[in-house]
């Protein structure tokens, strides 16, 4: 996969899949299953899990010549359980039926701290808010969303220049591509951004 979101984010599946194995019915990508309609369907595969990308929060450079940023990433899990006799019994649970608490902190220990075999930085645990107690008909559910953050590096094209043909975040995509400039010219480059950089700091001196 060539966005390294999705990326992260089927690995995040395939570890909660095999960390809980059956004990949850479903394990997915979220596509709105919490939405007005989505509920509809979700009501039939509960306890079911799904994971989302959040977002990136406050991205920074991260070299001296600022062609690599630090993208600071959140997922969101989202819990959802069934309330088989009452909104409380979904929370913590049955004898015959897992509880959202003990999902949350399931979710929790699985993710926390993890790479998921990707060079990005080990999970961290986010915020944990409950999205609500859904009415279905006659049934109820209860959801969660369990936030987890992480960060990795993106490497950008130089001033006017191109993405480079095998820059795998433009696999099948059209538009123009650049060149990988000779090492020389690279050397030269990188020369003069340092001098004006060291020039700038006398000047501020």
């Amino acid at each position: 996969m060539s966005s390294m979101v999705g990326a992260v984010e089927t690995a995040l599946m395939e570890r909660l899949r095999r960390g809980l194995g059956k004990s949850v019915r479903e394990v997915g990508s979220y596509r709105g299953q919490l939405d007005v309609e989505g509920i509809k369907q979700v009501v039939n595969a509960v306890p079911a899990l799904f994971v989302g990308f959040a977002g990136h929060k406050n991205p920074r450079p991260h070299s001296a010549r600022r062609d690599s940023v630090v993208m600071p990433a959140t997922f969101t899990v989202f819990v959802v359980v069934r309330n088989i006799a009452s909104e409380a019994a979904g929370r913590t649970g049955t004898s015959n039926a897992v509880g959202a608490y003990q999902l949350v902190e399931a979710v929790r220990r699985l993710i926390a701290r993890q790479k998921l075999g990707l060079d990005i930085e080990r999970f961290s645990v986010g915020p944990v808010q409950l999205l609500g107690h859904i009415k279905v008909g006659h049934s109820g559910l209860t959801a969660y969303g369990c936030s987890f953050e992480t960060a990795w590096y993106e490497q950008m094209p130089a001033q006017d220049a191109w993405p480079l043909p095998d820059d795998p975040v433009f696999a099948g995509l059209d538009g123009a591509r650049g060149e990988e400039p000779p090492d020389l010219l690279r050397i030269g480059a990188l020369g003069d951004v340092d001098g004006l950089a060291e020039l700038r700091n006398k000047e501020k001196g």
